[in-house]
């Protein structure tokens, strides 16, 4: 591994041997570094869906996941989505939880790539999908709804989220429609676990 890169370098390159897929992995980081860039937290659920969209639109199989997840790091089962390309989770959203009441927690982990967390290089010890009794608002509000009314509830732009999708996509170098877009995404609910 080329020890001058940054993080976000060595990341990518670590991606870049975990899987083959050149496509996957720059839709990965293009996602991961624009939610840098706009200073998102907590955002689970926006990059996740902003990655399955993409990645379907590139002609590759996911599956958006919206369940309950555990890690070392936050002493309680947390609302969370994330993505499965070949029943391996993909998750940008959890390196950057909220800061705000009681998810005050470090980071949960680093970016999950094909299963591996990207700073070890081991297979992730998140633990997706798992069973609680804990309620939660979000759980709820997004269990009962489609991925296009979150898309076009995101509250930063007045196209929704899917402005961001949209810039992502011209990065990738990719011609989206928005229209088209919208009608595609509007009915598609977040899958649990």
């Amino acid at each position: 591994m080329n020890k001058t890169l940054d993080k976000n370098g060595w990341w990518k390159e670590r991606a870049a041997v975990i899987g083959s897929n050149e496509t996957l992995s720059d839709t990965f980081f293009s996602i991961h570094n624009h939610s840098i860039r706009q200073g998102w937290r907590g955002a689970c659920h926006a990059t996740s869906s902003l990655l399955h969209i993409l990645l379907r639109e590139q002609g590759i199989e996911s599956q958006l996941k919206l369940g309950f997840a555990e890690a070392e790091t936050i002493p309680f089962a947390f609302c969370h989505s994330w993505v499965e390309v070949d029943e391996k989770p993909y998750d940008i959203g959890i390196y950057r939880p909220n800061r705000t009441g009681e998810s005050q927690a470090a980071e949960a982990s680093p970016p999950i790539f094909h299963g591996i967390n990207l700073e070890t290089n081991e297979p992730t010890t998140v633990q997706y999908g798992v069973e609680t009794n804990r309620s939660d608002r979000i759980y709820n509000q997004l269990a009962t709804s489609k991925l296009g009314d979150y898309m076009q509830g995101w509250p930063d732009h007045k196209e929704g989220l899917w402005k961001d999708l949209l810039v992502i996509g011209e990065r990738l170098n990719l011609s989206l429609n928005m229209v088209e877009l919208r009608a595609k995404y509007a009915d598609e609910p977040y899958q649990n676990p």
